[in-house]
């Protein structure tokens, strides 16, 4: 079991997670629910004071100046939601949704400062741990100020909107939720933005590019052990000392690696 406290996710959480599809939990920690729901209830204070507060009262970018509304602010974030929905080309794959969710919700609960309602984190893991994952093309993010649009789709799946993976088929995101029995939920004031404005998506594909290099990296020095002992090879290149001469962490590593299959 992971437990996604923000502060504890590793690369290997990531992959047992997404690839093992090893189940997920939110802490039971009464001070972790508190202070989310404190950061909450203190938005919610803050933009009824009516003092302008970046993309949850105002407008985005260039266009910063247009106040919204306090009783707007909901409709102003499910609005970025479906006008970041134009991502192009093909789907990340099933597991790289995954890693997705797992990788946002993280961001969207470390130390409560987001301001997500707590109900918004539970549906993420609902998600997760019921595996309906959202289909998100991999076109459409410059990680710039965040993966806008790859995140977006996270953000109007949670909404019942667009596509998801489920038991190994893309299906509307509704028959996955009916069969499931996930009820839609409607993001709210900031919620778009804590959801969309992070680099969860170079996030996640990274986390599983680094383990897959890692796969690469032993199997390639298993090809090269062995062809050195088809080819009656001198293990003298790869002896301690001598990676240790040339200084690189990496290299001694692999040559201990082979070193140690070349002796066996």
């Amino acid at each position: 079991m992971t437990i996604i406290d923000g502060n504890s996710l590793t690369i290997e959480d990531v992959n047992d997670v997404a690839i093992n599809g090893q189940k997920a939990a939110l802490p039971t920690d009464k001070k972790f629910w508190e202070r989310m729901e404190k950061s909450r209830k203190f938005l919610l204070d803050y933009i009824s004071t009516g003092v302008p507060t970046y993309g949850v009262t105002t407008d985005f970018g260039d266009s910063c100046y247009k106040q919204i509304s306090v009783d707007k602010a909901g409709e102003l974030q499910r609005t970025i939601v479906a006008y970041h929905g134009i991502g192009l080309g093909p789907y990340f794959d099933h597991e790289t949704g995954r890693a997705v969710i797992l990788c946002r919700l993280n961001g969207n609960v470390k130390g409560g400062h987001s301001a997500i309602r707590p109900e918004l984190a539970k549906k993420m893991l609902e998600l997760l741990n019921k595996d309906v994952i959202p289909c998100i093309p991999q076109l459409g993010s410059v990680g710039a100020s965040g993966d806008l649009t790859p995140l977006s789709y996270l953000a109007a799946v949670i909404m019942g909107q667009r596509k998801v993976y489920y038991k190994g088929k893309i299906v509307p995101t509704m028959k996955a939720f009916k069969a499931e029995k996930i009820e839609p939920l409607l993001i709210e004031a900031k919620e778009g933005l804590a959801i969309m404005n992070g680099t969860s998506v170079m996030t996640a594909v990274a986390s599983l590019a680094i383990k897959k290099a890692e796969r690469l990296a032993n199997i390639s020095d298993f090809l090269s052990a062995v062809t050195s002992e088809i080819t009656r090879g001198k293990d003298t290149p790869f002896v301690a000392k001598v990676s240790q001469i040339k200084n690189h962490a990496g290299q001694s590593e692999s040559a201990a690696y082979i070193y140690k299959i070349i002796q066996v």
